[in-house]
C-alpha cells in the first residue's frame, strides 16, 4: 500500500514538473502564445498579466521571461527553424480554439511569415504581415519602399561589397553605419551601429566587418539628441483600420547615438502627427499587422524623419504603453476576443533598462528631463521578482569567473 502511494506521489511530482517546464505540450487552454524569452517577452507577459491564459514558447530557457510568474511554459525547438513550425502545427491541432500568436523575436518573424498559410488553420496570425515582411525587415528595401511612397527618410547607400565604397561621396557626412539585417555573428563582434564622420572611417571599418557581415547601410545623420527619437506603434487590422496605438520617445540610448532604448517615456503631444505619417505609409504600401515605426525629430528643420520599422513583433518599447495605462496588447487581445482589456487612466511613467540607462547617463550630455513620473525597471519588479534574481545571480557568477581567471 505504501509502495503504491509512493508511486502515485512520484507520478504526481513528475506531472507537476512537466507542467512547470512546459515540456508536456498538453496545454488544455491557451489564449495567447508569446514566442521568445528576452526582455521583450517579459514585458509582454507582464502586460497581459492574468487577463488571459498565456503560453510562453522559447528554445532559450535562460531568458528572463522564462522565470516570470506569469503564464505557462513550453521549451521548443529553435524558433527560427522549420522544426519549430512543425511543433507549432502539432500543438495547434490539439487546441480547442485558435490562440493569438504574439512574436517578440525578429528572426522568428521572418520564418513564421513564410508559413502563414499553414499556421492560419490553427492560430490567429493577424499581427504578422502577409506582405512586405522581408522588405520592411531589411533596411535597404525599407529605404526604397519609403522613398517610393514619398515618406520622410534620410538619404542612404547600401554597401554589399568593397567596390561599393567607391560611391561614398554621394552622401553628406556624418552618417550612421549599420547592418542591413539582424546578424548574430555581427552582433558578437561589432556595435549595433556606428556614427561615422568620413568616407575614410567607413572604408576602414567596412574592411573589418566585410568578412563577417557584408550587407551594411550608410544613412545620413539626422540632427538631434537621443531624446529626439520618437516611436509610434500600432496594430492595423486586415480591414485597414487602426485598432490601438501608442506614441512615446526615448530618454536615453545605449550605446549613445546608435544603440537601443535604455529608457523611454510617453509622448502624447506628438501622437496625432506621427499617426498621420505612419498610417499614410502603411496604407500606401498595403501593410496590415503589428507595426512600430521609429522617428527622429530634427530640431533644426522641426521635422520628423523615419529611421526604421519593427514589424510583426513587439520590442522593448512596448511595455511603456501598458505601464502608462494604454495596454495595447490587452486591447489587441480584446479585439480578437481572447481577453478583456483592463481599463486604466493614462499616466506619465518612465521605463528603464536599468543597466543600459546607468551607462548612458554617465556618458550622456543630453539635457532632456521628462516630467516627474513613476519609474519602472524593465527587469526588477516587486510583483515579479524571479527574473531579476536569476539575471543578477548570473551576472555575479560571470564577474566572479572573470575575476578569478585574472588572479
Amino acid at each position: 500500500m505504501k509502495l503504491i502511494s509512493l508511486q502515485a506521489l512520484l507520478l504526481k511530482l513528475k506531472k507537476n514538473l512537466l507542467e512547470l517546464t512546459g515540456k508536456n505540450m498538453c496545454i488544455s487552454k491557451c489564449d495567447i502564445l508569446v514566442v521568445g524569452s528576452g526582455l521583450n517577452a517579459l514585458g509582454a507577459l507582464r502586460a497581459l498579466g492574468d487577463c488571459c491564459d498565456v503560453l510562453l514558447v522559447s528554445h532559450n530557457v535562460k531568458g528572463p521571461a522564462w522565470h516570470s510568474k506569469y503564464g505557462s511554459r513550453w521549451e521548443s525547438k529553435n524558433t527560427a527553424s522549420d522544426a519549430f513550425i512543425e511543433q507549432l502545427l502539432e500543438f495547434g491541432s490539439k487546441q480547442k480554439h485558435k490562440p493569438l500568436m504574439l512574436l517578440t523575436e525578429e528572426l522568428c518573424v521572418a520564418k513564421i511569415a513564410t508559413k502563414l498559410e499553414q499556421l492560419n488553420e490553427y492560430f490567429i496570425t493577424d499581427l504578422i504581415p502577409t506582405k512586405n515582411t522581408e522588405e520592411l525587415q531589411s533596411k535597404s528595401t525599407f529605404q526604397a519602399l519609403a522613398e517610393s511612397v514619398g515618406s520622410p527618410i534620410p538619404r542612404s547607400l547600401t554597401v554589399n561589397n568593397i567596390a561599393d565604397l567607391n560611391r561614398l561621396d554621394t552622401l553628406n557626412f556624418p552618417c550612421i553605419f549599420k547592418p542591413l539585417e539582424q546578424n548574430i555573428a555581427y552582433g558578437k563582434q561589432f556595435k549595433k551601429g556606428y556614427k561615422v564622420e568620413s568616407a575614410e572611417q567607413v572604408s576602414k571599418l567596412y574592411h573589418e566587418i566585410y568578412p563577417v557581415n557584408p550587407g551594411m547601410i550608410l544613412q545620413e545623420w539626422i540632427n538631434g539628441e537621443d531624446s529626439d527619437i520618437y516611436f509610434y506603434f500600432c496594430f492595423i487590422s486586415k480591414s485597414g483600420d487602426e485598432v490601438t496605438s501608442f506614441c512615446g520617445r526615448k530618454i536615453r540610448s545605449w550605446p549613445l547615438k546608435v544603440g537601443g532604448t535604455a529608457s523611454c517615456t510617453s509622448a502624447p503631444e506628438y501622437s496625432d502627427e506621427l499617426r498621420e505619417i505612419t498610417l499614410s505609409f502603411c496604407k500606401k504600401v498595403g501593410f496590415t499587422g503589428l507595426m512600430g515605426m521609429e522617428y527622429k525629430r530634427d530640431p533644426i528643420k522641426n521635422k520628423f524623419i523615419m529611421i526604421e520599422p519593427t514589424v510583426g513583433r513587439t520590442d522593448l518599447q512596448h511595455e511603456i504603453a501598458s505601464l502608462s495605462g494604454i495596454n495595447v496588447l490587452q486591447e489587441i487581445g480584446e479585439y480578437f476576443g481572447v481577453c478583456v482589456a483592463k481599463k486604466r487612466a493614462f499616466r506619465s511613467v518612465i521605463w528603464k533598462d536599468h543597466y543600459a540607462d546607468k551607462l548612458a547617463r554617465l556618458e550622456s550630455s543630453d539635457d532632456f528631463k521628462p516630467v516627474r513620473a513613476a519609474s519602472y525597471n524593465a527587469l526588477f519588479r516587486v510583483s515579479d521578482l524571479k527574473p531579476s534574481i536569476i539575471t543578477f545571480t548570473k551576472r555575479i557568477k560571470v564577474k566572479c569567473k572573470h575575476l578569478f581567471a585574472n588572479v
